[in-house]
């Protein structure tokens, strides 16, 4: 997964989020909360598409961090979301 953090924000820095990045986007997502104060917030500007293993990622981080956040998401991943129940 192509990323950069800056205190609590992560910027995705790729097209896709695929099952394969999964890992690494739950691991980036703790550990930003941990030394954030459990506030994260995930830019997904350059992001196109998003599989399943990720909008469930988003779902969890959502349910148990204090202040999550995601930002910048395109029409073709705000319908994968809703589909999922997220809302914003």
């Amino acid at each position: 997964m192509k990323y950069e953090i800056v205190e609590n924000k992560i910027l995705v820095l790729q097209d896709e989020l695929d099952i394969y990045d999964a890992p690494y986007l739950r691991e980036n997502i703790t550990s930003t909360a941990k030394t954030n104060n459990n506030s994260v917030v995930l830019d997904l500007h350059h992001v196109e598409s998003i599989s399943t293993p990720i909008i469930q990622i988003l779902l969890a981080a959502g349910k148990t961090l204090s202040d999550f956040k995601v930002m910048n998401i395109n029409d073709s991943v705000m319908r994968n979301l809703t589909l999922f129940g997220y809302s914003l």
